[in-house]
């Protein structure tokens, strides 16, 4: 399991909350107050949406059963590295890391990488009318608006891609699992794979949690469920630590005041779920064991 430890320099998972994509010295400031009504409205609106699935055992479960079959996986392939879409996939660290800390306790964390996929989407590759509808389907998600024209060739984004992420640049011929939630087109993930291909990795593995929507999907190579999650594209709640953009391979932190409260209530949600789930688990395996002995 040597080379699992996250390495100096880039995101650690950790038992701090306050998780971004880049080390605190290099991330842009953070605005205090909100900017609008509506955007505290839409904060207290996902923070209900959030706490209502938490609370409900069939998400409850599919949330542990998701954590326990990555981590699983994770381990079994030994796989150095795992790079998770944001902003429905971001999440996923906390169930991932929460069962690995109780099933492999003796064994070193895996190394998690988080990525803006709209960065990884290259202006020569998509073309004007392409660019325009990235900037028409980010307004209308209530995302950051974009300038289309501020995408970047892929060879910037290659360029900048190594410099932020150089320690899983150093090891592109490892296995490297790249995770979203779920997959409608596939061209999120497409994007995302083409430059990682283009940097020079050589070993990857694309898998969501739900099934690709279209069944000719030839981007994703393995899904966790066989059905769609109960809560969709969010069977890990909606986070709302980091925003989106077209200018980095790299997400910005949200901006939206209570933002980051809502994130850290999440996290916090997601470790307690997987913790009592796991600890059910145990004591399920425990009592069969015992009733097994008793009866020979």
């Amino acid at each position: 399991m040597e080379g699992l430890r996250p390495p100096d320099g880039e995101i650690k998972v950790d038992e701090n909350l306050d998780l971004y994509s880049l080390p605190r010295e290099k991330r842009p400031p953070t605005e205090k107050t909100p900017s609008s009504i509506k955007e505290l409205a839409e904060t207290r609106q996902k923070l209900l949406e959030t706490t209502a699935l938490l609370s409900h055992p069939e998400f409850q479960r599919e949330l542990y059963q998701f954590s326990k079959a990555i981590a699983e996986f994770i381990h079994r392939k030994q796989i150095p590295h795992t790079v998770l879409l944001d902003r429905s996939a971001r999440p996923i660290y906390v169930g991932v890391i929460e069962y690995w800390r109780r099933r492999y306790q003796e064994e070193p964390l895996p190394q998690i990488h988080f990525v803006n996929p709209d960065g990884f989407k290259a202006a020569n590759r998509l073309g004007v009318q392409q660019m325009l509808k990235v900037a028409t389907d980010s307004m209308l998600k209530q995302d950051v608006v974009y300038n289309p024209f501020d995408m970047r060739e892929s060879s910037e984004i290659i360029e900048e891609f190594q410099r932020t992420y150089h320690r899983l640049y150093a090891d592109r011929d490892k296995p490297v699992l790249i995770m979203d939630v779920c997959s409608h087109s596939g061209e999120a993930i497409r994007h995302v794979k083409t430059i990682f291909q283009e940097a020079g990795f050589s070993n990857l593995a694309v898998a969501t949690v739900s099934p690709p929507d279209d069944p000719n999907n030839d981007v994703v190579d393995l899904v966790i469920s066989d059905r769609e999650a109960t809560a969709g594209c969010y069977p890990f709640g909606h986070d709302t630590m980091v925003t989106k953009n077209i200018k980095r391979t790299y997400s910005d932190p949200n901006p939206a005041w209570g933002a980051h409260q809502l994130a850290g209530t999440l996290r916090r949600n997601i470790k307690k779920v997987v913790g009592e789930c796991y600890k059910l688990d145990h004591q399920q395996v425990t009592l069969q064991r015992q009733l097994k002995t008793q009866h020979f």
